[in-house]
């Protein structure tokens, strides 16, 4: 399960060599990739509704990760399909 949950997100940070390990000037870029990456990371486990107030770079580092009332209880967390997938069936298959 937790294989499933790290090929997850490795599929969100897997474009980024491939993207940016060209000779291409692509350092005006980096910035705006990077806030979209770490945003989409962190909506995984902060509420939807406390992320759409981020708009900016300033405002993803100022935000209080550590707040509990920010965070999604377990059941909403985006751990992806397979490991969502795996998680049922290891459930239904131990009950």
């Amino acid at each position: 399960m937790r294989l499933a949950f790290f090929l997850s997100v490795f599929k969100h940070i897997t474009p980024f060599p491939t993207e940016y390990q060209t000779d291409k000037p692509m350092l005006p870029f980096l910035c705006t990739y990077l806030f979209t990456v770490v945003k989409t990371l962190m909506g995984r486990f902060i509420k939807s509704d406390k992320m759409t107030g981020v708009a900016s770079v300033y405002q993803l580092l100022k935000f209080d990760v550590q707040a509990k009332e920010n965070h999604n209880v377990y059941d909403q967390i985006d751990a992806g399909f397979t490991t969502e997938k795996d998680i049922y069936f290891y459930f239904h298959k131990h009950s």
